[in-house]
């Protein structure tokens, strides 16, 4: 199964043990660098740098190789990928069942044991399983070079050949970077023009079905209109780069013939193919895309799809967000994506030592970065905690001082409020008085505003200490403070009544009405009188409480009552209430608390004065 890009760019994040790549693909007389760095797990192009030998005038492959590598000298990057030469390459699909990756190797290593060839070195091999495309029903691709090929392009551009991170087959590298610039089309033809090789990938669900080369190339394409024309090869270079002629038969004869013997190659290299693999789609009608150097050619798609049977496209214009990789760069940049996991599956023929070696590597930059990621969190922690706490502090001292500031405020009320107090205590007798002057007078009001010449009359009206006591004179002794102490009431039986309340008044009513009539008129006057919003409660006076102060010629004995006028039981002005500082200590001004106390029962008296008619 391919890799999740997002699980390998998690991966590459985590544990990439290099950043800036180089990728190198050199062919006969053209070498291509291209230079790109991994940042949050996922590449990003830099540049490119081109050798070519036809424009440093290089005469052999030796030459072009000791530029390459004095440029990678100067480029200094960290980790380096190479792209194998498809003529370099055997890469066959195989029909392996499904097996854990010890079985499926051997099967490949027995199949890499029957290639035959004229050297002796052995082979070099990998292998990635693929989905099921036709046949075969369980398709391994596996990619096999020699020995000594590869030892040599590992050593043939730097010193330290352990920098090179991986090395992918120029058709693997080619698929990979044609499904990134165009990801629906996943049925196609390949072709990569080289100088002295063409390339032809088979991709078929996005899979590389079928991989090969021959070696016929662009340089056949010069050869031949450098004969048609009676020029140089360099003549015959410029020409093919700037106005390539159109192959004609008459005008053009060999490079009409060189053009249609590399048509006819690549078609019978499809046929065979199809031929061995009967269970698969046709690709008799499927396009081919063209890339390599040989595609940079003004025109040549075009004039492919007229001269042969195939339609002949160029390389596709990169999707939104993807760089803008020429051509003939293209396997550059799918072996760096197959290098990085962002596409396959697909073999690599990096030696077992060296991929150990990376694997190692990655482990202690995946511990590295697991260790900085820790650090991060806990000084991100330390951080948020030395924050929080640093806040409480502050918080805290601010709850200090606003408490403080509270205290002093309350020591200072508490100082004001004792003074109030102590004030209001000086004046309270007066106001009490004054107070029930007041309310004596509004009793006297709405007595006399009630009706009395035809029901009744008042011939006595007192507060009930006076009328208790018996005394018709105001009485001058000080009133009691409001903390001194209810006298006891007498017991049940006693013959000693309890101590009158100054908010009690007594009058004294003879009634007009005689017998049922008198009863009833005196019910009224009750009832009149507990409508007036003055009094509390209105009720008769009990005869074992009443007292012979009214002279006798003035009352009807037997229509004769005495009426308890009661007013409401009103605080006249609280003390300010002094709640007790929640400190350690007390200050030492504060005083004892003190709370709201009544006026007592046996309060002072105010008037005694009788009413005669």
């Amino acid at each position: 199964m391919p890799p999740h890009p997002a699980t390998a760019r998690f991966a590459n994040l985590l544990a990439l043990p290099a950043r800036d790549f180089a990728v190198v693909d050199v062919g006969h007389l053209r070498a291509r660098i291209l230079l790109a760095t991994v940042a949050r797990g996922r590449p990003r192009f830099v540049r490119t740098e081109v050798v070519d030998g036809h424009e440093e005038g290089f005469t052999s492959t030796d030459e072009l190789r000791q530029e390459v590598r004095q440029r990678l000298e100067q480029l200094a990057p960290e980790a380096l990928v190479l792209v194998l030469p498809q003529d370099r390459v055997l890469r066959h699909v195989l029909d392996v069942p499904p097996s854990d990756p010890a079985t499926t190797r051997a099967h490949v290593e027995r199949e890499a044991g029957g290639i035959g060839g004229l050297s002796d070195s052995p082979w070099v091999f990998d292998a990635a399983r693929l989905e099921p495309f036709g046949h075969p029903a369980h398709p391994v691709a596996a990619a096999f070079c020699r020995q000594d090929d590869l030892q040599r392009l590992l050593t043939a551009y730097l010193d330290d050949d352990s920098l090179v991170f991986d090395v992918r087959t120029a058709a693997d590298a080619l698929a990979a970077a044609f499904l990134q610039a165009a990801p629906a089309r996943r049925d196609t033809i390949l072709v990569d023009l080289g100088a002295r090789h063409t390339a032809v990938t088979l991709l078929i669900a996005g899979q590389v079905a079928h991989a090969t080369s021959f070696p016929t190339g662009s340089a056949a394409f010069t050869d031949a209109l450098a004969l048609d024309r009676g020029g140089s090869l360099e003549t015959a270079e410029i020409l093919k780069r700037a106005e390539p002629p159109r192959p004609s038969l008459a005008d053009t004869p060999r490079l009409h013939a060189t053009l249609a013997a590399w048509l006819a190659e690549i078609e019978r290299t499809l046929r065979e193919w199809q031929a061995d693999h009967p269970g698969t789609p046709s690709v008799a009608s499927w396009d081919v895309h063209l890339a390599g150097g040989g595609a940079l050619q003004p025109d040549l798609p075009e004039r492919l799809s007229e001269f042969g049977r195939r339609h002949f496209l160029p390389w596709p214009a990169p999707v939104p967000g993807s760089p803008p990789i020429p051509p003939d760069q293209a396997a550059c940049w799918g072996a760096l994506l197959l290098a990085l996991g962002l596409a396959g599956p697909a073999p690599s023929l990096l030696p077992a030592d060296r991929q150990a070696r990376w694997r190692q590597r990655r482990g202690w930059r995946a511990l590295v970065t697991a260790n900085l990621a820790l650090a991060a969190m806990l000084a991100m922690a330390i951080t948020t905690a030395t924050f929080h706490q640093s806040r409480v502090l502050s918080e805290k001292a601010s709850w200090e001082r606003q408490a403080t500031e509270a205290l002093g405020k309350a020591r200072e009320l508490r100082i004001v409020s004792e003074g109030l107090n102590r004030r209001f205590d000086t004046f309270r007798p007066v106001l009490e008085r004054q107070r029930q002057t007041v309310e004596t007078l509004q009793l006297l009001a709405a007595l006399q505003a009630s009706r009395t010449n035809d029901q009744h009359w008042y011939v006595l009206l007192a507060d009930a200490a006076s009328y208790a006591a018996g005394s018709n004179r105001f009485s001058t002794s000080p009133l009691p403070r409001p903390t001194e102490p209810r006298p006891p009431l007498a017991l049940s039986g006693s013959h000693t009544n309890p101590p009158p309340s100054p908010r009690t008044f007594i009058a004294e009513v003879c009634l007009v009405p005689e017998g049922e009539r008198m009863r009833q008129a005196l019910s009224e006057l009750v009832a009149e009188l507990k409508r007036h919003p003055l009094l509390r409660n209105v009720d008769v006076l009990p005869p074992e409480r009443r007292r012979d102060l009214v002279a006798t010629n003035l009352i009807l004995p037997s229509r004769h009552f005495a009426l308890e006028l009661t007013l409401p039981e009103t605080e006249l002005l609280a003390p300010i209430p002094i709640p007790r500082l929640a400190t350690n200590r007390e200050p030492r001004t504060a005083a004892p608390f003190r709370t709201p106390v009544r006026p007592l029962t046996n309060g002072p008296r105010v008037l005694r004065t009788p009413i005669a008619p």
